[in-house]
């Protein structure tokens, strides 16, 4: 977003790496000691993506396209192939979201007809309960921690479980909206006492799994509960000092999700589209790479006005809290109108 030559040279990294070793590693390091690969699937197209809605030159579809049939041709993507399963059954979600978003850019008739099949597969992810099933191992979580991610097709997603309303309890007892306070577990040795507790909730900003899940509230209506949870957890979990960071920063990961919660927009990976969340700054500008800028002002804003009455991007009311790519690097402004009272919104 910020850096043009360093989003050239992470373009053309990743391409150059897909040429050379006929595929993408999860993690990328100077060792060939440090296997990543139970965590995601094709992380990289997923930047690769983004710079290319974003505008990076070097991000050409093409290119994308051939490296995405690298991917696939990989031999952990057979099962994937012939049963629309894997292993894991988050590198399902992680790979159909892909395929979605690239079937939407891409002008290769076959291809694109192959994307649309391969993207079906995500209902493959889930139980019948309508969360991510109990048949697969989970990363750093459980099932719930992965249940509620910004997957493609949300409103096919949300009517497995009958609907928002029904979407909405799953959201209010992940985040605990309702019930009591979890006491911390602080014994040294306190594996035991977290399994048994079994609250199943959001883990707060301390680790990827989970940080984009506040924004879910968005496709139910409830953007003023997306405002309470960062309104808590941009302003209390995170502090000046060694101790700032709530969690396991990894690669940039938890600062970056702080300073696009500070600012009030958060990207969904590979869409092209951006989010509109709750700033907690009163004014911003940030110089985008290719030389516009973006502007985001939250009038009226203050600790007890953290609740969205509304939102105008360049000028224009936006009812659905989303805002294009496009409209942020053509150079753009944001204006967050706050009060101090919930509001729910039709989506």
């Amino acid at each position: 977003m910020l850096y043009k030559d360093f989003g050239d040279k992470s373009v053309n990294a990743i391409l150059n790496i897909s040429d050379t070793l006929k595929k993408i590693p999860c993690s990328i390091g100077l060792t060939d000691k440090l296997c990543c690969e139970e965590q995601a699937k094709m992380l990289a197209l997923y930047v690769l993506l983004d710079a290319y809605n974003y505008g990076v030159k070097t991000a050409h579809l093409s290119k994308i396209e051939s490296v995405f049939m690298t991917e696939l041709n990989r031999d952990d993507f057979k099962i994937f192939l012939q049963n629309g399963v894997f292993e894991r059954y988050t590198h399902i979600l992680d790979v159909t979201d892909i395929c979605f978003y690239l079937s939407k850019l891409t002008n290769d008739v076959a291809l694109k007809n192959l994307l649309n099949t391969l993207s079906k597969n995500w209902i493959n992810a889930y139980g019948k309960d309508g969360l991510m099933s109990e048949s697969s191992q989970y990363y750093e979580g459980d099932k719930y921690t992965y249940s509620f991610r910004l997957q493609a097709n949300i409103d096919e997603r949300i009517s497995l479980v009958n609907g928002k309303k029904e979407y909405e309890k799953l959201l209010d007892a992940f985040f605990g909206f309702g019930k009591t306070s979890i006491k911390q577990i602080t014994d040294v040795d306190a594996a035991q006492a977290i399994f048994d507790s079994h609250h199943h909730r959001f883990e707060g900003f301390n680790n990827e799994c989970d940080m984009e899940t506040p924004y879910s509230y968005i496709y139910v209506g409830r953007h003023d509960k997306l405002c309470e949870i960062l309104h808590e957890c941009v302003n209390y979990s995170f502090a000046l000092g060694k101790g700032g960071l709530p969690g396991n920063n990894d690669s940039g990961g938890l600062s970056s999700c702080f300073l696009f919660n500070y600012l009030g927009i958060f990207p969904i990976a590979g869409s092209g589209k951006f989010l509109l969340g709750a700033p907690s700054c009163k004014k911003a500008t940030i110089n985008l790479f290719n030389g516009k800028k973006l502007v985001i002002n939250a009038h009226n804003l203050s600790n007890e006005n953290y609740f969205v009455q509304s939102v105008c991007v360049n000028g224009n009311k936006v009812s659905d809290f989303t805002v294009s790519c496009n409209d942020i690097f053509n150079g753009c402004v944001i204006d967050f109108y706050m009060q101090n009272q919930k509001k729910k919104f039709d989506i």
